[in-house]
């Protein structure tokens, strides 16, 4: 049996209940790989096409339906789905598990795989068990701007197996502690989304609302630069060099307070960087993903020194007097750059796109006056969403352990 170095590495080593197993999801289930269908045959009504972007936590989302002629539900029999048939993310939302809810058929994108169960009888303990190891999937994944994640990566993973009885057993004893858990991770999620819309009507009414100033474009007041092929033979983990900074790293801001990027693993020396032409962006650059998923988490982040980024991500300063640095880091947190993305497979967003944005640029003076105004307003929200974001956090680690307990045979009675 071939194990991944990561492939359940907490029950690697431990000793399993009495009848139990340690089997390969290779052996219990198989994972059907969607079809890449074009973008000129997309219609406005018509079979679903359920891509990797519609599985999300809550289940899938149709809330942005893509359609496919009707006739392709036969012409492409082998990638048709059905109310109940199970999807697993491949690319993007890696490891995410879904069952398809709805009463119509759909189709199966690709990068989207659909779960086969080879012992049906242990359907809904691989559900669970797939919903314990999505992280350790996301590990397994490989990529930068795009995480992606084979089949047979999936199937290497190993599950702890107890007799088939015992496994109804466990279904039974998770299924309601997770259904608890879950009502109080969505009242928190809806929170915090409330305070997401928040924040966006503060951006929106102190930087547009009543404006008759100037408009420009950002490029004309603002330097703009693509980053840089992450240089792997390079970079080292000490601090004597420049950061290079990566998409994950964004993770570190939150929009609300925490605007600066300062961590990091990885840094390339004064020698490397200029021998190579590599030209670190400005202490006070405004960074973002421009590649990607990342693209809608639209997260936006300070430098506190000079730093490098990964091609993946855009820098920008302001380049005039006219416009404050602060004030351009607001502005581009209320922009959501996923609407001018690029139809590709990956979406992207290009630097002359941004650099053709408009924006109402008042007098400075105004500009701070703005900023202001936004941080009074985000700062009486910061420490209620902190308070969330850390109860959800909560919510998720009591739910890894419900499931550690379940699939080391702790959670019911022998």
């Amino acid at each position: 049996m071939r194990v991944t170095e990561l492939s359940m590495k907490h029950i690697k080593h431990a000793s399993l209940p009495q009848d139990w197993q340690l089997k390969s999801l290779g052996d219990l289930i198989d994972i059907r790989n969607g079809y890449a269908f074009k973008s000129k045959h997309f219609k406005a009504s018509g079979a679903p096409l359920i891509r990797q972007s519609n599985l999300t936590t809550n289940g899938i989302a149709t809330d942005k339906p893509i359609f496919l002629p009707q006739t392709y539900l036969q012409k492409y029999a082998g990638h048709r789905i059905s109310k109940g048939d199970v999807l697993i993310g491949m690319s993007g939302s890696i490891g995410k598990l879904c069952v398809y809810d709805l009463d119509i058929s759909a189709l199966q994108n690709q990068r989207t795989g659909m779960v086969k169960f080879l012992a049906p009888q242990f359907r809904e303990y691989i559900i669970c068990y797939l919903r314990y190891i999505e992280n350790e999937l996301l590990a397994l994944a490989k990529g930068e701007a795009v995480k992606n994640i084979s089949a047979a990566q999936i199937k290497s993973c190993l599950i702890p197996l107890p007799p088939a009885d015992v496994a109804k057993r466990i279904v039974l004893k998770i299924q309601p502690l997770l259904a608890k858990l879950e009502i109080s991770t969505q009242k928190l999620t809806a929170a915090k989304a409330n305070l997401d819309d928040y924040h966006n009507a503060v951006l929106q009414k102190a930087l547009y609302d009543g404006q008759n100033s100037l408009s420009v474009k950002l490029g004309e007041v603002a330097t703009i630069r693509n980053g840089y092929s992450f240089p792997t033979q390079y970079t080292k983990t000490d601090v004597e060099g420049v950061p290079f900074f990566k998409v994950a790293n964004l993770a570190q801001t939150d929009g609300c307070g925490n605007l600066f990027l300062s961590n990091t693993t990885h840094y390339i020396s004064a020698a490397d960087y200029t021998s190579r032409r590599l030209n670190p962006l400005k202490t006070g650059s405004i960074v973002f993903a421009k590649t990607g998923e990342a693209i809608k988490l639209n997260r936006r982040a300070i430098l506190k020194q000079p730093s490098l980024i990964d091609n993946n991500m855009i820098g920008m300063i302001s380049s005039s007097g006219k416009l404050d640095n602060i004030y351009l880091y607001y502005l581009l947190l209320s922009m959501r750059l996923e609407k001018m993305g690029r139809a590709t497979t990956v979406p992207s967003v290009r630097k002359g796109d941004v650099a053709n944005i408009s924006i109402p640029l008042p007098p400075v003076s105004e500009q701070l006056r703005i900023v202001a105004e936004i941080e009074g307003c985000l700062a009486s929200a910061g420490s209620l969403e902190k308070t969330i974001s850390a109860n959800i956090r909560q919510a998720g680690q009591l739910r890894q352990s419900i499931f550690k307990k379940a699939f080391a045979g702790k959670l019911i009675d022998n």
